[in-house]
């Protein structure tokens, strides 16, 4: 399992990598120009939203093309599995650390477009689950033959994420207020976290039955 976590590694730190010069080069726009009423402010505003994406984005391709190549060279179905759960704890974590540096970012500036979940209070585990959600479920739409059932699965997906983005900005806007805030992010953290769990014994499911390529 740790052969195949580094192998797929590759892939994860090249794209955390990607979101954090993104995110620098916007936040150094922000300090520069020391104001967040432009582009940078507004991608730093979505920051969340980037790092959900590229999360997707990255699980979908590893169960794409790099599952299917290490289980050619010999990497196990298991081992596979495992390597995508490791790597996946890896990317939250540093997903975590980039949103807490952008989040002091937009508390010294301001933006004009926070959709953001702070790294922070009763935000921070709901955004650690989505974080997992979306990861899992990434990787079972790569698995996924490209039907009219992959797309209805791609379009929840999208739509659980944008949930769980409305509710974490409920308090800010006002939707949710003060003294609910608690109860409300404790049920969706539970709901993300159990739907997370439900994605990953799929997947571990699907990846049984994975076919191997002929090297």
């Amino acid at each position: 399992m740790l052969k195949s976590a580094r192998f797929l590694s590759r892939s994860m730190l090249n794209n955390l990598g990607i979101l954090f010069l993104f995110e620098g080069a916007c936040a150094a726009g922000v300090l520069a120009l020391k104001d967040s009423d432009n582009i940078f402010g507004t991608y730093l505003g979505a920051c969340t939203m980037m790092i959900l994406i590229i999360v997707m984005v990255m699980g979908a391709n590893w169960t794409q093309s790099l599952v299917q190549v290490g289980l050619a060279m010999s990497g196990t179905r298991r081992g596979m599995w495992g390597a995508i759960q490791l790597n996946l704890l890896a990317v939250t974590a540093g997903g975590v650390a980039l949103q807490a540096v952008v989040d002091r970012v937009i508390t010294a500036h301001g933006t004009r477009f926070a959709m953001n979940l702070p790294a922070e209070g009763f935000t921070l585990p709901l955004l650690v689950a989505l974080i997992l959600l979306v990861g899992n479920l990434g990787a079972l739409s790569g698995m996924m033959k490209v039907t009219w059932t992959k797309v209805v699965f791609i379009i929840v997906m999208i739509l659980a994420v944008v949930a769980g983005l409305v509710l974490g900005m409920g308090q800010t806007f006002g939707w949710i207020k003060p003294d609910s805030t608690a109860p409300v992010m404790a049920a969706a953290t539970g709901v993300s976290l159990v739907l997370a769990g439900g994605s990953a014994a799929w997947l571990h499911k699907k990846l049984r039955t994975a076919q191997v390529l002929v090297m």
